[in-house]
């Protein structure tokens, strides 16, 4: 048996798959665009948080996202420390990370509508290796491509499975659920970079992706 490895995967596998479609900028710029979710409000209250902005443009990278976040996280404190006397913020500012929630978890199911699906040779060849060597996986990724498709390989299914992934029942991610029992038999899978269609700390799959609502908590670091 070959040794127990730990393999990271990133955007590679959309951008090999179908890069067109999973570009970020891409999907950003569509969801930008064409959502009808996506209100000019919305879309208002996010350029207000990105003041370097180009008037008619967009948030189109990484960078920009970091920076939304930035200014959610700054607005979510300060909001802690209002009271019925003092405001610190005013309207706009209370709702720009509604908004900016909204932007993302459109973009987030982008992704994970785009119908497209690993090559059964390559997943079939990754299932037989995590099996065989025990190997731990982690996803930088927001698509669904390599989950969905070990889900269907009953690769990630609990402690009857080969990875452990934290959502082993309907209650939500826990730590101890990350507990190897027979460690030798089992690997990690980790979601390294989150995603906003974790809701509630529970994990939604398939379908049911689709009738999420953004006002819902949200989790961006998970596992």
């Amino acid at each position: 048996m070959s040794e127990r490895t730990t393999i990271i995967f990133g955007n590679g596998l959309g951008m090999a798959l179908e890069p067109n479609y999973f570009e970020l900028k891409k999907a950003l710029s569509y969801v930008w665009e064409t959502s009808t979710e996506l209100t000019g409000q919305h879309k208002a209250l996010i350029k207000s948080a990105l003041p370097e902005m180009a008037v008619d443009g967009y948030p189109e990278s990484e960078e920009m996202l970091n920076e939304l976040h930035v200014a959610i996280i700054a607005t979510e404190i300060l909001s802690g420390y209002e009271t019925e006397r003092v405001a610190w913020l005013n309207d706009n500012s209370r709702d720009v990370p509604e908004a900016f929630k909204k932007f993302v978890h459109e973009v987030a199911l982008y992704f994970h509508s785009s119908d497209k699906s690993l090559p059964i040779d390559f997943v079939s060849s990754l299932s037989s290796y995590i099996q065989q060597t025990k190997s731990h996986v982690g996803v930088l990724n927001y698509d669904n491509l390599l989950y969905d498709a070990l889900c269907r390989t009953h690769i990630l299914k609990g402690y009857s499975g080969t990875l452990i992934d934290g959502f082993l029942s309907t209650s939500g991610f826990a730590a101890e659920n990350m507990d190897r029992m027979t460690p030798k038999k089992l690997g990690w899978f980790l979601h390294l970079h989150g995603s906003p269609l974790y809701i509630d700390n529970k994990k939604v799959d398939g379908i049911v992706r689709d009738f999420l609502e953004p006002n819902h908590k949200w989790l961006t670091i998970l596992s």
